[in-house]
């Protein structure tokens, strides 16, 4: 199900991806800007994911078994996108 999002950017941004969908790199500009929200979406989760594993190795020469829950799960977030 998708939704509409109104946001305010900046022109030079608008630009830059309506070279994308010109140059064929995207069909169109919600395609690009979704892509987008992706991207920071997998960073953000990354980083979480990174901070959990130094918190993990905090203290101990072993990696828990924990860690491999965190990372099935990131990879479950991931396919929901």
């Amino acid at each position: 199900m998708s939704v509409q999002a109104t946001f305010r950017t900046t022109r030079t941004l608008v630009k830059e991806i309506e070279n994308l969908v010109e140059n064929g790199v995207y069909r169109n500009k919600t395609e690009a800007f979704n892509e987008g929200l992706r991207t920071i979406i997998r960073k953000h989760r990354a980083d979480r994911a990174y901070k959990k594993i130094l918190e993990i190795r905090k203290g101990t020469k072993e990696i828990s078994s924990d860690l491999t829950g965190a990372v099935v799960r990131a990879h479950e977030e991931e396919d929901e996108l």
